[in-house]
């Protein structure tokens, strides 16, 4: 997807839709809709990371819960801008540098998730098993 100017229109309406999402209100709802909203204005995940970066919020938390949503639906390219955004706010969230690790492996970057993995000073044993299993 190429980026295009927001309209004014548009860029309220997604600072909308994620901050419901933020709070966890019609989180499908409304991540079906942020899809239709970016193929129809042909944004890409750049665009919603600056909006999300905008707002008054736990930014990497937001971005976290976006690349779990955008993960669900098969979209890797975009759950990776998002992790390496919300780590480069936070490095010390746990979930965030799990999450990298993980999809990184998925995709095929074994040796940089496992530097994301090692950085977890309290593994669980999620953590702990997928990097054993690496």
């Amino acid at each position: 997807m190429e980026t295009i100017n927001c309209t004014f229109k548009v860029e309220n309406n997604i600072k909308y839709i994620l901050s419901k999402i933020d709070k966890d209100i019609n989180t499908e709802l409304l991540f079906d809709l942020l899809i239709i909203l970016m193929k129809e204005y042909n944004l890409n995940i750049e665009v919603i990371i600056k909006i999300a970066s905008n707002m008054e919020n736990d930014t990497d938390k937001l971005l976290n819960k976006l690349s779990n949503l955008f993960y669900s639906i098969g979209f890797y390219d975009e759950v990776i801008l998002l992790l390496f955004k919300s780590y480069n706010i936070n490095s010390y969230n746990i979930d965030t540098v799990f999450s990298l690790g993980y999809i990184l492996n998925l995709v095929g970057e074994k040796e940089l998730a496992i530097k994301y993995l090692k950085e977890i000073e309290e593994k669980d044993e999620e953590a702990r098993r997928l990097l054993e299993k690496l």
